[in-house]
Order: structure tokens, then sequence, then C-alpha cells
């Protein structure tokens, strides 16, 4: 890796909010790392946690122009929903920091969830979601998820209450989020 992200660095590019949010996601994923006795990478843990919001305070013409400038691919659909750009912004700046390609995968999805993101895209999905800091969900529903056995249940659970949502506000379910977890329900 030939870049580095700590939380000094990360003042440049994000919020006093969306940095606690980081940090909190970071250490969270850490948490997730041991519990579920997973064995990866700490750096790898600390890049997903600190970098997967490195885009979020960018605003819409500058994430549309780096996408555009960049040529980065996206899901059919994704364009029109802004506050997912962020994601596939953020991968490819970490990729352009010299980060591995499960740190890059990890941070691309951890909007949608993908069968591509891997044990440490879960980590990050099931971290970014139950952030202490987030207030939309209430602590019992919480508690009920922690206690989720695996890394897989968790992200599934998630998947499912997170799906509910988006159908309930007519929002657009991806492809990747769809397959995820059907993926994910045939265990």
């Amino acid at each position: 890796m030939s870049g580095s992200i700590d939380s000094t660095a990360l003042e440049a590019y994000l919020t006093p909010r969306r940095l606690a949010h980081s940090l909190a996601v970071t250490e969270l994923c850490l948490h997730f790392n041991e519990r579920f006795r997973l064995d990866l990478a700490e750096a790898d843990l600390r890049a997903v946690g600190l970098g997967h919001d490195i885009a979020r305070s960018w605003s819409e013409e500058d994430l549309r122009s780096y996408i555009e400038t960049r040529k980065i691919a996206l899901h059919p659909g994704e364009e029109a929903v802004v506050d997912l750009l962020h994601a596939p912004v953020g991968a490819d700046l970490l990729r352009r920091m010299g980060y591995n390609e499960d740190v890059v995968r990890a941070v691309r999805y951890h909007t949608l969830g993908s069968l591509k993101m891997g044990k440490l895209g879960f980590v990050l999905f099931a971290s970014d979601y139950l952030d202490p800091n987030r207030t939309f969900l209430p602590e019992e529903d919480r508690a009920l998820l922690l206690a989720e056995p695996t890394i897989e249940d968790l992200v599934f659970r998630i998947l499912k209450r997170s799906v509910r949502y988006l159908a309930d506000e007519g929002k657009r379910i991806f492809e990747p989020t769809r397959e995820l977890l059907a993926a994910l329900g045939e265990r």
C-alpha cells in the first residue's frame, strides 16, 4: 500500500460529524473481526472504516465529474441516486492510493451490498449500518442485530431491513443487493 489514511488526514475530507462516523465504523470493524474470528488484516479494517466515506462530503457536481473523468462503471440506475455515488468514487480514490482490491471492493459496495464485497465488505457494511451515532435504529433492534451469530447472518438481517425500508419508500433496489440477499438467504 502506498497511501495511508488516518483520522488526521481525513479531517481535510470530512465534516466533524462524518469523521466521528468513520471513527465509530472503524472501531466496529475491529470489533466484528475479533468477535466473528475472521482473521482479517487490521490495516485493511482500518482502511475501510476510515476511508469508506472519503468522498461523502463531495458535491454532486464533483462526484459526477470524477465519475465521468475516471470512467467509473456504475450499476444501471445508480447514477440517479446521488447518495450512492460516494462509494464508487471513494473506492477509486483508495485504489489510486495503493490499497488492495479487497479494500477497494469493500468500499465500492458498502452502500449497495454485493456478492463481490467479501468478508471485509460484510464487516464494513454491518459496521456502517450499526454505527451507534446513527439514530434511525432503535436500541432494541440494534441489540437484536448484534446478537446474530455470524457476520453472514448479521449482513442478511441488515439487508432484509434495508430492502423492506427501500420498498416501503418506493425506492429502487439494485441488482447487487438482490443477488446478495438471495445468496445469504439460501445458506
